[in-house]
């Protein structure tokens, strides 16, 4: 064979198969980040009509769930909607407002801590959404259940405010 058709080849070749592993790359669905349980994930939910004082941070986020990587469902979490629930990461993320999130790791705790945040989330589940924003472990909006879920272990994730305080600014 001469030299210039097996470069011709060799090049096509190579050509389809660059091409073949471009296609299936791009195809692939990827994790936006790699999953820890005990993760923070934070949305835009637009709650902002139902709820205006959500909105009075200007952060843009409005909601805020527990990661929990799990072998049999992958990445999913905790979070408030109508009752506490666990979630598929993406069903989660493709709720929000552009499909936007933070996700945030405290690096300080060790998997078991990181695991006892999940099982306290979990003791929630199936209680309702708290609308009215009471200060009750009967009923919970979303950061409420994040605060509880990382007081079990004994870490103060910010502090609790009455909605007065926070429309005031």
């Amino acid at each position: 064979m001469k030299p210039a058709v097996a470069m011709t080849l060799g090049a096509g070749a190579f050509t389809v198969i660059l091409g073949g592993y471009l296609i299936a790359y791009a195809t692939t669905v990827r994790e936006p980040v790699a999953w820890k349980t005990g993760d923070l994930i934070v949305q835009d939910s637009n709650v902002e009509g139902m709820l205006p004082v959500f909105a009075a941070d200007g952060s843009g986020m409005t909601h805020v769930g527990l990661v929990d990587v799990t072998p049999d469902n992958g990445a999913v979490v905790i979070e408030v909607t109508d009752t506490v629930r666990e979630t598929p990461i993406r069903e989660f993320i493709a709720r929000g407002k552009d499909k936007a999130i933070a996700v945030y790791r405290l690096e300080a705790l060790s998997d078991a801590q990181r695991k006892a945040t999940i099982t306290a989330a979990r003791r929630q589940l199936g209680k309702p959404s708290d609308y009215y924003l009471r200060r009750s472990w009967d009923a919970f909006y979303s950061s409420e259940l994040v605060h509880l879920a990382y007081g079990d272990i004994g870490f103060d994730l910010g502090r609790m405010q009455k909605i007065s305080a926070i429309a005031k600014d």
